[in-house]
């Protein structure tokens, strides 16, 4: 018979095998331990190479506990590999054809201020290529990567938002993006995105396919329209890229809708920013 005390930690090894388990705590006002693109806690210099960064706007991890960040200024994403250290070193750079190399362009192997980032069911790693106005997908295994693998200055293999790589216009259509910010998926494989400057959410459904239309929009009563909520309290709430989310309240606001410009009154009651 396997003694209390050995099966529970057997159980504990094997949950934190697949980080299931939970084995610190965190607490208001924490220290950090540790930083990436930083040599130290105190530096905070905007740097690219191979352990810098600059305007990071987005991380996530794989399944096999690789952190990936969207380093937006630099127009690239990177992967960091566990144990992780201080001003470690990136391990592979995507966006990019080397960790020296900034440019950012339009075509299947380049970012421009990479806003987010996604992992799918598969395994597949989805990029907000913000100021391509796209999401673009790389799959493990392509562009003469490693099996399951992927691999520095690896090409896309599908461009949502676009109808093709070499495009980046911006639209307020069923398959048209506008500043997209963010991407998620739900419990079903669907693709959600942040598409911030048409002030809306869109649903892709499996399986995607390049230039795919979406199949639900959130936000706005249809897919051409655009127009910016305001709220029963007669207040609005904006958000630029880059900057704060702003509560606006005033005598009298003007909804924008279509392409027009917005009018606020010049005298506000009360601006709250986050």
């Amino acid at each position: 018979m396997i003694a209390p005390l050995l099966l529970l930690l057997m159980s504990v090894s094997l949950l934190a095998q697949y980080n299931l388990v939970h084995v610190s705590s965190f607490s208001t006002y924490e220290a950090a331990s540790l930083v990436i693109g930083q040599t130290s806690l105190t530096s905070e210099s905007l740097s690219g190479g191979q352990n810098g960064l600059s305007g990071p706007n987005a991380a996530a991890f794989d399944s096999s506990g690789n952190l990936w960040v969207a380093d937006s200024s630099n127009n690239r994403v990177l992967e960091f590999t566990p144990p992780f250290t201080d001003g470690e070193d990136a391990s592979v750079v995507i966006g990019q054809s080397s960790f020296t190399a900034n440019s950012g362009v339009t075509n299947s192997s380049t970012l421009d201020h990479p806003t987010g980032l996604a992992f799918d069911h598969s395994g597949d790693l989805w990029v907000v290529d913000n100021e391509n106005n796209r999401v673009v997908e790389y799959v493990p295994g392509t562009s003469g990567c490693s099996s399951g693998q992927l691999c520095t200055g690896m090409v896309a293999s599908l461009v949502i938002g676009q109808s093709l790589f070499t495009t980046h216009g911006t639209a307020t259509t069923q398959k048209g993006l506008n500043g997209p910010t963010g991407v998620a998926f739900d419990s079903s494989g669907n693709m959600w995105i942040a598409d911030a400057n048409n002030a809306r959410v869109l649903e892709f459904t499996t399986p995607f396919s390049t230039d795919e239309a979406a199949g639900l929009v959130i936000g706005q009563s249809s897919f051409t329209a655009l127009a910016l909520a305001t709220t029963q309290t007669g207040c609005i709430f904006l958000r630029l890229l880059h900057s704060t989310l702003r509560e606006i309240c005033g005598y009298q606001i003007t909804v924008t809708t279509g392409s027009s410009s917005t009018h606020l009154p010049s005298q506000l009651a009360k601006q709250r920013v986050w």
